[in-house]
C-alpha cells in the first residue's frame, strides 16, 4: 500500500474496507429494492422489504427457509426457496421471477467488484497480492450486515434466509472473492500505467 495510510504492509484497512464493503452491500441491496419494486411487487405485496432481501440473498445461492414456529419443538422438514433458481416455488405457489435471474445475480458481484476497486485505488496499490488482500477487505463492511439481514428479512420468525448460508456466502465468500478480483484488476490498471 501507499504511504497515504499508517497501515503497515502486512496489515488490512479495516476501517476503509468496512466503509467501502458496507456501502457495496447496502447499494446492491437497494439497486435489488428497486428492481423487486418496479417488476416483482405484484409478488410480495405487504412483504416488499423482505422479499426484496431475498431476492437479494438468492442472488448469493442463499436460500431461503422455513424454521420452525416459535414455541415448537422439532425441526420443520421442507426445501428451501430460492426464486432466482426455481427451487421450492412449488411449496409457495408462485412463479419465477419477471427479470432474467442473471441481473439480480449481478448487482452483489458488481457492488462487490467495484468495491474492491475503488478502495484499492483509492491506496494506490501496484502488487497484485497486495491489491487482492486490500480489496477483499470489503469484507469486514459486509459480514455483520449480512448476519443481520438474515434476521431483518425474516417474516414472523418462520420464513427467512438460511442464517448458516448469509454467512458463509453473502458474508464472507461473495465480498472477499468479488471484492479480492476488484483490487487484483485495479493493482493491475495501476501497475500499467
Amino acid at each position: 500500500m501507499s504511504e497515504k495510510t499508517d497501515t503497515g504492509p502486512g496489515q488490512l484497512p479495516m476501517v476503509e474496507g468496512s466503509m467501502y464493503g458496507a456501502t457495496a452491500y447496502l447499494t446492491s441491496y437497494l439497486a435489488t429494492f428497486l428492481l423487486v419494486a418496479i417488476f416483482e411487487g405484484k409478488r410480495f405485496v405487504g412483504d416488499l422489504i423482505e422479499g426484496a432481501g431475498w431476492i437479494f440473498y438468492n442472488a448469493q445461492f442463499v436460500g431461503i427457509e422455513q424454521r420452525a414456529p416459535p414455541g415448537s419443538e422439532g425441526t420443520v422438514d421442507v426445501p428451501s426457496i430460492n426464486y432466482l433458481t426455481g427451487t421450492g416455488l412449488e411449496r409457495v405457489g408462485t412463479e419465477t421471477i419477471v427479470l432474467p435471474a442473471v441481473v439480480y445475480h449481478a448487482l452483489p458481484v458488481l457492488a462487490f467488484l467495484g468495491a474492491g476497486y475503488f478502495l484499492t485505488r483509492s491506496f494506490g496499490v501496484t502488487e497484485i497480492v497486495t491489491g487482492a488482500k486490500v480489496g477483499g477487505s470489503i469484507v469486514f463492511g459486509i459480514i455483520f450486515l449480512s448476519l443481520g439481514g438474515a434476521f431483518i428479512f425474516e417474516v414472523a420468525d418462520v420464513l427467512g434466509p438460511n442464517r448458516f448460508q448469509a454467512l458463509a456466502l453473502a458474508g464472507i465468500l461473495y465480498p472477499v472473492v468479488c471484492g479480492a478480483t476488484g483490487g487484483i484488476l485495479s493493482a493491475w490498471v495501476e501497475s500499467t500505467r
